[in-house]
């Protein structure tokens, strides 16, 4: 890209990626510096160099219409170097390449999880028939299966549904952590152990505080308009001697909300700073304390539940011959991880794979391109196994990150990066921008100067200042590009 006859400041980074085509590759690259381009201009070297078929070529984009902006540009590159290559061996891969083109695979990670997985559906325990589900669908089947789950528990008197119930736990209010649990099928939730909380201590505690608090209150409460006043009013009725841990928790959790209702010295009759003092002692050794233990005594049960309700919904996807999104993912990576000759098949197909929005990547896509571009017979992890010259390239800007929900995370984006430059692969910065003017570029590099910090931290990327591009030789001003993502 850019004018004939100027000179980009990362002039080398972009002939990198074109030339350097036997080494891994991760290319940090801005907003506006070419990233489709770069990936399109690498697949035409490594097709028209002989040293890739297009076939063996897969493309994974973030979304379908990237994927297909990708295939378009790759497209058109090879079309134009044909239209000026003389070396007639170059010429004839261009020409088979274009008329091949439908061989190559260029789509989301899901699509290419379920591409893996429909060439070997019984490795990977799955029925060969088997069907995608969209998310709409996937919401209504979990539902439904939470529904069955329960239903089944409370036919079979489980001792976890009856813990919590009898704690006053609203069963219904679990549907939400059950859904973020069928996220994360490959996570595991440790139930813990913990005791419940010894009651008669607790309760001691909030007859001396409750006791202390009535004798401090004034003695005329009609024209009082104090807040805490008036929830001491709403708690008096609840108040009751009947010792039970779900008891105190309710009452707990009463009090610990005293603290945003600020108490009104003038109504206190001089006592307003003491009961005060009170309120904030007995919420910080007493409520929330017991709040604490009281939520880890719950959380054993309620995650035996989740993940076996988790467990139960997965039994009935694969019983209907249904895969969601995270099937896909988990089941793609899990078949490359374990089977060693599924592996070696799925690494001779797919020589060559460019993964563009890399910094969104989570852990299982992650761990599923690396095997792949591993060598052949290496191990079941990623972080241990030799990487093949030249079979990665990816693209990224850890910047832009802003799927957390998606479990993309900047310390794995690093551990990838360490792990290219310590198999001989490079990391390349791009940082010409063709979307925005140098009044723009300065603008913004004046402002992240100090924020993102340089150099990179644990946690956080470094800021990579962006350069406007230069101007054509003969003077005149190069028009921009403006795209919306």
């Amino acid at each position: 890209m850019g004018s004939a006859g100027t000179a980009l400041t990362d002039q080398a980074a972009r002939n990198a990626i074109q030339t350097e085509l036997d080494i891994n590759l991760m290319v940090e690259a801005g907003a506006g510096s070419g990233k489709t381009e770069s990936l399109a201009g690498r697949m035409v070297s490594l097709v028209a160099s002989g040293k890739a078929q297009v076939g063996q070529i897969a493309a994974v984009t973030f979304t379908r219409k990237g994927a297909a902006e990708l295939r378009g540009r790759f497209r058109m590159k090879m079309e134009e170097q044909l239209a000026d290559e003389k070396d007639r061996d170059r010429s004839a891969r261009l020409q088979d390449a274009i008329r091949d083109m439908e061989g190559m695979f260029a789509g989301t990670i899901h699509s290419f999880c379920a591409r893996l997985l429909r060439e070997r559906p019984v490795e990977a325990g799955l029925a060969p028939g088997f069907r995608e589900i969209e998310e709409a669908e996937d919401n209504l089947l979990r539902r439904s299966a939470w529904r069955d789950f329960i239903d089944q528990a409370r036919k079979d008197a489980s001792p976890d549904l009856a813990a919590l119930r009898n704690a006053g736990v609203n069963i219904a209010d679990l549907q939400e952590a059950f859904a973020t649990v069928c996220r994360y099928p490959d996570v595991v939730f440790p139930a813990g152990d913990a005791a419940c909380p010894e009651a008669l201590v607790y309760w001691a505690a909030l007859d001396r505080f409750w006791e202390r608090l009535q004798s401090l209150k004034p003695r005329d409460e009609t024209p009082n308009k104090c807040k805490v006043l008036g929830k001491m009013r709403e708690f008096a009725p609840m108040y009751r001697n009947l010792r039970a841990p779900e008891q105190i928790a309710a009452l707990a959790k009463m009090i610990r909300m005293w603290g945003k209702a600020e108490v009104t010295l003038k109504w206190w009759e001089g006592r307003g700073p003491e009961a005060r003092e009170l309120i904030n002692e007995f919420q910080a050794n007493c409520a929330e304390p017991f709040l604490l233990a009281w939520r880890e005594c719950l959380y054993g049960p309620a995650v035996r539940l989740l993940v076996g309700a988790r467990e139960s919904a997965a039994k009935e996807r694969r019983k209907k011959a249904l895969i969601n999104f995270t099937d896909l993912l988990l089941l793609a990576s899990k078949l490359v991880r374990e089977d060693l000759t599924v592996r070696a098949a799925l690494q001779k197909k797919y020589r060559f794979l460019f993964v563009d929005e890399f910094q969104d990547t989570d852990p299982l896509q992650l761990e599923l391109f690396f095997l792949l571009a591993a060598e052949h017979g290496a191990g079941a992890d990623w972080r241990t196994s030799e990487l093949r010259p030249g079979s990665l390239f990816l693209v990224g800007d850890p910047k832009q990150s802003i799927y957390r929900f998606r479990r993309a995370d900047i310390e794995m984006y690093q551990q990838a990066k360490e792990k290219i430059e310590v198999a001989g692969g490079r990391v390349v910065k791009l940082t010409t921008c063709y979307r925005s003017g140098p009044n723009l570029c300065e603008w913004v590099n004046g402002i992240f100067t100090t924020d993102p910090p340089t150099p990179a931290t644990p946690y956080q990327p470094e800021f990579a200042r962006t350069v406007a591009q230069p101007p054509a030789s003969d003077g005149r001003s190069v028009p921009f590009r403006f795209r919306c993502r």
